[in-house]
């Protein structure tokens, strides 16, 4: 194989590692956009602060009761990927669920144990699979200009 050959499949096997995770929250987080709804009950809500269980930024939590079939649940996700939310997005998140009682509630239908109060949420892992390709754009393109010497 070529010095080419072999940088390309250096740069797509590199690149394939850091975007695949992403990958595969975007297609999680878009299909629940899909999933059935039912109504649930706020039993308590919070912000971790950041540095709280070993985390490096504050969490949003909600944990709620829903039934689905008769079966009753219990679930404490608000999105369904990981979610590290700034100031103003804690600000709108006490906003949105002070003094609520009853949630609508997002199940997978195949599995009614998993939920999200909040479906398809995926702005920030657009952000992220961008800022990821943009870096390895760059430095491949890097690696193919450089000077010879």
């Amino acid at each position: 194989m070529s010095p080419l050959g072999l940088k390309i499949l250096f740069f797509a096997v590199v690149f394939l590692l850091f975007a695949s995770p992403i990958g595969g929250e975007l297609v999680r987080a878009s299909k629940t956009r899909s999933w059935p709804s039912v109504q649930g009950q706020l039993v308590s809500k919070g912000i971790a602060e950041a540095g709280t269980d070993d985390s490096d930024c504050p969490t949003a939590w909600v944990q709620y009761e829903y039934a689905v079939a008769g079966v009753r649940y219990q679930n404490d996700r608000v999105r369904s990927t990981p979610w590290c939310p700034s100031s103003a997005e804690r600000h709108e998140f006490n906003a949105r669920y002070a003094g609520v009682g009853t949630l609508t509630v997002y199940y997978n239908p195949a599995m009614p144990q998993d939920a999200v109060l909040e479906p398809g949420r995926t702005e920030r892992l657009w952000k992220r699979l961008l800022l990821v390709t943009g870096f390895f754009a760059f430095a491949f393109s890097a690696s193919l200009f450089r000077r010879r010497e």
